[in-house]
């Protein structure tokens, strides 16, 4: 008969928490604190199902491996157990090297078995104060342990000023403006442009708006481009050509919501300031389990957002969650094991990541139609200013039909700017953010005598062979390409 084990020395095992809720193996017989045999050790109840079938007698040294194999962190589950950082999957392949699945009824075996285990588990001074756990860190060390993956993985932006390098706040500001609904890829080369074309503050302030609105055009939301003129006049005009450091100030500017104040303040001016944009709204809603969809959680995200921001180094924390965001937890398939707060991630751990953020429920995009005339007279085309206010807004376009509601097929031509032999050519798709619209385009060529070279209404003509440097919107382009005036 197997000789006594002392009950101080039986491990208690954690499961993987994605295979069963974790709790200790219950021992067939015995009483917690009394003595154990080794054969009580067997898993019991509905954890019998956990072994796999017996592989042949094996030697019980073959455990010294098997339990050396990527500790895992166990539970104190009473005051009488020890702890052994051994995973279901090692406790699988060591009850399996037995015949029958039984661990050895010999003593002395067992005995070695026990010695084994304690050779694996970390002093007994470590396991009086921490348990032989790993403690949960606090807010403070997450954002340690989340700007030394910064350090290391920061992404090289072309805005983004090298480490211990002041920020340029005019750099910062353009770059916070043109990422807004823009991606990162999409904005780097008008972003160059830009600042090749107007260096400072001062230079863009000077500008016309008419060729900031040229150079805007493919990027979308152009009213970016009216409150990036506007601002920049602001600020040569009221603050000598200096954004202000504060938050509250930079709101004050066109075009400034509370994320771009925050982030310029943050980046530029290394202010304790919390920028909360999609990334980190993302990162926090997986962390902590949010269970409410980002714009209604917006409050609680800016809280735990602003819990977990260090004293030091506002603005590479604020750049470090956006590159968290965008290269590790990312909207779908996360890289969560390379992640640098995968440990304290609440999504991550029960294995629930790919369902975070709530999602709300989308509500389907009314479609609209509409058209667009184009006028050709002489290898010119006859464009006009879009009104400042609504789709492109202060943009050179062609006539068009209103936009703002759903235009029927059999009326399209009320809104022609001229009476004409007008052909259509095409019917264009494009998604606005509110709404999807299907454009039919037409186009007309009319002669000298035309009457509406005299009687046109205000607008100008354009040659042809200008249109691709004339910063049509999108979808003007598209039906400028649809007749042939411009290039695809």
């Amino acid at each position: 008969m197997a000789g006594p084990v002392d009950a101080r020395f039986v491990a208690r095992w954690d499961f993987d928490p994605a295979a069963r809720a974790r709790r200790p193996l219950q021992p067939l017989g015995g009483a917690e604190g009394s003595n154990l045999f080794a054969n009580d050790l067997w898993p019991s109840k509905d954890q019998r199902g956990f072994a796999k079938a017996p592989s042949g007698d094996q030697r019980i040294d073959l455990a010294q491996s098997v339990f050396r194999q990527r500790p895992g962190e166990a539970r104190r589950r009473s005051a009488g157990g020890v702890h052994c950082p051994v995973t279901l999957p090692c406790w699988l392949q060591f009850m399996s090297s037995f015949p029958l699945g039984r661990l050895p009824a010999d003593a002395c075996a067992a005995y070695h078995m026990i010695r084994m285990i304690q050779s694996v588990l970390p002093p007994r001074k470590a396991r009086k104060a921490g348990r032989g756990r790993r403690p949960v860190l606090g807010p403070a060390a997450r954002a340690t342990a989340l700007l030394e993956w910064y350090d290391a993985h920061r992404r090289d932006l072309p805005w983004r000023a090298s480490p211990g390098a002041r920020p340029d706040p005019y750099a910062v500001w353009l770059s916070e403006i043109m990422l807004q609904q823009t991606t990162v890829a999409t904005v780097r080369r008008y972003y160059r442009k830009f600042l090749a074309r107007w260096p400072t503050v001062d230079a863009l302030a000077a500008a016309p708006l008419d060729d900031v609105l040229a150079d805007w055009a493919g990027l979308g939301y152009y009213a970016r481009a009216r409150n990036l003129h506007a601002c920049a006049v602001r600020v040569v005009r009221d603050h000598a050509g200096q954004f202000p450091r504060d938050e509250t100030a930079l709101r004050q500017l066109p075009g400034v919501g509370p994320y771009t104040a925050a982030a310029i303040a943050a980046i530029a001016f290394d202010q304790p300031c919390v920028a909360v944009d999609g990334n980190v709204e993302r990162v926090m809603a997986r962390l902590h389990l949010i269970d409410i969809p980002p714009r209604q959680a917006s409050a609680l995200v800016r809280g735990r957002t602003q819990e977990m921001a260090p004293a030091t180094r506002p603005g590479d924390f604020a750049q470090a969650l956006m590159d968290l965001g965008a290269t590790v937890c990312t909207p779908r398939a996360p890289d969560c094991p390379d992640c640098p707060l995968a440990y304290a991630c609440k999504a991550y751990q029960q294995g629930v990541q790919d369902h975070y953020p709530v999602r709300e429920k989308k509500v389907a995009k009314p479609n609209r139609r509409g058209a667009i005339f184009i006028v050709v007279h002489d290898g010119r085309a006859f464009l006009q200013r879009r009104p400042l206010r609504g789709l492109f807004g202060g943009m050179s376009a062609f006539p068009a039909s209103p936009f703002t509601r759903d235009v029927e097929p059999q009326t399209q031509m009320h809104h022609a700017p001229c009476a004409a032999r007008w052909r259509q050519i095409a019917t264009l798709s494009h998604v606005f953010t509110h709404f999807r619209l299907e454009a039919a385009v037409f186009i007309a060529h009319i002669g000298s005598r035309h009457k509406f070279l005299e009687d046109c209404p205000s607008g100008r003509w354009v040659d042809c062979a200008q249109l691709t440097v004339e910063g049509l919107p999108t979808l003007m382009r598209n039906a400028a390409a649809a007749a042939g005036l411009i290039g695809d």
